[in-house]
């Protein structure tokens, strides 16, 4: 039983709503969905320090670009979203990520580039870790963004 025909049942005056004309039907795809993976960063380096939380994208002080030379890791656990593999390619989006050296997740190094496919290695639950080490980024301003980091769900007939 829907939800429409149990309250037509409660309700002999219910009357199912139609769809405002602007709204797309509800079973149309959209091309791309972004899970933002922007706070719960734990930021570890090669000191006895416990991990500092850091939400992305962050602000660089002073110190950590004046600094470079101590190279650092970030890791971010999150769950699987729901989706169906046979539909929708998931990826892993690293915009904005200066110096970013390595990426691995749940223990498997993937390539450094702007977007990698990662639905065959998601989990029900997952790490990302990435390796920074600014030195390698170039001129960084201190005072500008760091770190856009998201995954991506596409639809994948478009």
């Amino acid at each position: 039983m829907t939800l429409s025909e149990f309250f037509a049942i409660c309700n002999p005056n219910f009357q199912k709503r139609k769809r405002h004309p602007n709204k797309p039907p509800l079973d149309s795809t959209m091309p791309e969905h972004q899970i933002r993976l922007r706070v719960a960063w734990d930021r570890l380096d090669d000191s006895d320090d416990p991990p500092r939380r850091v939400d992305l994208p962050t602000v660089w002080t002073v110190w950590t670009v004046s600094d470079p030379a101590r190279p650092f890791r970030l890791l971010r656990k999150f769950g699987r979203p729901t989706f169906d593999p046979g539909a929708v390619a998931v990826a892993l989006e690293l915009l904005d990520v200066p110096g970013l050296v390595a990426v691995r997740l749940n223990g498997q190094s993937l390539e450094v580039k702007d977007r990698i496919a990662v639905d065959g290695i998601l989990q029900a639950r997952n790490l990302l870790e990435l390796d920074v080490d600014l030195s390698e980024a170039g001129r960084i301003e201190p005072g500008s963004a760091w770190g856009s980091i998201a995954l991506v769900i596409a639809d994948r007939s478009g």
